[in-house]
């Protein structure tokens, strides 16, 4: 079996037994957890628009480089390594207009990772602050922009940043966190449960009809809640906006922190909980 696909299920809290079947699993959950409207308004306030060219790395069925593509019209690529994926993203641009701009490819999202090549790029929910930052902080230009996620501890922990550590993780080099974005523990219950009926409905289609593969969908069920549980309690889901140095462009605020910092109302999904 193909080790990316392994990675792709692995992120998601999926077994092995589960690769066939991420397209079914996911079906219905089009952003798979990211806001592409939240990805919109920070990209429009970091001055991208037309012309601009921006990498989404694990891109999903492509929901966030689409709205980029339809409301700034940015040229958007995405990668993933699920191919179900990626055919539904490449399909919904077509079908909303935005093929041209638009082009979704399977593959490692770390080959793809082009130093320099982009002025914004997207990774949410697939690697943690520290590997996400190097492979995004390559891909961007001097003054790009680039937008990833994690879940910090909430009390300092082995093998898990807190909210401050993973500050000065991304302001090294003299990088400056834009737009901090935190999710209180309701918010993510709220979006959790939605995420979980649309999950369990589709777990039970796919059980219906591949009887054997019961035990690794309820296991994989439960993944989903206790990681949802620890995202309430252990850990908090932040999602940021780096600007990379370089930039000679004016702006609020001093220092290099917390230019805006906000409060999650919005996503359907979070970041993943992190694996003991």
């Amino acid at each position: 079996m193909n080790h990316l696909l392994r990675e792709a299920a692995a992120s998601v809290g999926a077994s092995p037994a589960l690769v066939p079947f991420l397209g079914l699993l996911f079906e219905g959950v089009d952003s798979l957890g990211s806001s592409p409207a939240r990805v919109v308004r920070m990209l429009r306030n970091a001055r991208v628009g037309p012309g601009s060219r921006v990498l989404d790395l694990g891109c999903g069925k492509g929901a966030a480089a689409i709205a980029l593509a339809q409301t700034l019209g940015c040229r958007c690529t995405g990668i993933d390594a699920v191919p179900e994926f990626v055919a539904a993203a490449n399909a919904a641009a077509r079908q909303r207009g935005v093929s041209k701009l638009c082009e979704f490819r399977a593959g490692n999202l770390r080959q793809f990772a082009r130093a320099g090549a982009y002025d914004a790029a997207i990774m949410l929910g697939v690697l943690d602050v520290e590997r996400g930052r190097r492979v995004l902080r390559r891909s961007v230009r001097p003054g790009g922009v680039y937008i990833l996620d994690d879940a910090v501890a909430v009390r300092p922990r082995r093998g898990c940043p807190t909210l401050d550590e993973a500050r000065r993780i991304l302001t090294r080099g003299g990088d400056r966190i834009e737009v901090e974005d935190l999710w209180t523990p309701q918010q993510t219950l709220r979006q959790e449960e939605q995420l979980h009926r649309q999950l369990s409905r589709n777990a039970a289609r796919i059980a219906m009809s591949h009887p054997r593969l019961q035990r690794s969908l309820a296991s994989f069920l439960q993944r989903q809640q206790r990681a949802a549980r620890e995202l309430q309690t252990r850990f908090q889901p932040v999602q940021w906006m780096v600007r990379k140095s370089g930039w000679r462009g004016g702006g609020e605020g001093g220092g290099r922190w917390g230019v805006l910092s906000l409060t999650r109302s919005n996503a359907p999904g979070h970041p993943r909980a992190p694996r003991e």
